[in-house]
C-alpha cells in the first residue's frame, strides 16, 4: 500500500512538472497556435485539422508510454483528448499547440491518478 501512495504521488508530481515544463523549440503543428487549431477544427474536413490532431495524438501517446508508468493513461478517447486541447485553446487562444497538448496530458494523468487514489480508499 505504502509503493501505491509513493507511484501515486511521483506520478502526480510528474504531470504537474508536464504542466509546467518550457521547451526551447516546438516544430511542426505544435507550432500552431490554438486559435488556428479552433478555427481548423470547426471546418469540416480540413486537412490542417487532422494533421493537427494526430500530432496532439502523437504527443498524448508518446508520453504515455515514456512516463515512469508505461501506459499510465487508459481508457481515453480521442475525442477527450480532443475536448481537453478545445477547452485549453479556447481560454488561451495565442499560446501554440504543444502547450495544449502538454496541458491536456497532464490532466489526464491527473485524472488517472485520482481514479487510481479513489480505488484504493475503497480497499
Amino acid at each position: 500500500m505504502r509503493i501505491d501512495i509513493a507511484l501515486l504521488a511521483a506520478i502526480l508530481a510528474a504531470s504537474q512538472a508536464l504542466a509546467e515544463t518550457q521547451q526551447d523549440f516546438v516544430g511542426g503543428a505544435g507550432a500552431t497556435r490554438c486559435d488556428t487549431w479552433l478555427k481548423e477544427r470547426a471546418q469540416n474536413a480540413s486537412i490542417l485539422s487532422l494533421g493537427m490532431e494526430g500530432w496532439v495524438l502523437g504527443f498524448v501517446s508518446g508520453v504515455n508510454i515514456g512516463s515512469p508508468v508505461r501506459g499510465f493513461i487508459t481508457n481515453v478517447s480521442e475525442d477527450d483528448v480532443y475536448s481537453r486541447v478545445d477547452f485549453y485553446c479556447r481560454e488561451h487562444p495565442t499560446e501554440i499547440l504543444f502547450q495544449a497538448a502538454r496541458a491536456a496530458t497532464a490532466d489526464l494523468m491527473r485524472a488517472r491518478a485520482q481514479a487510481i487514489e479513489k480505488q484504493m480508499k475503497g480497499r
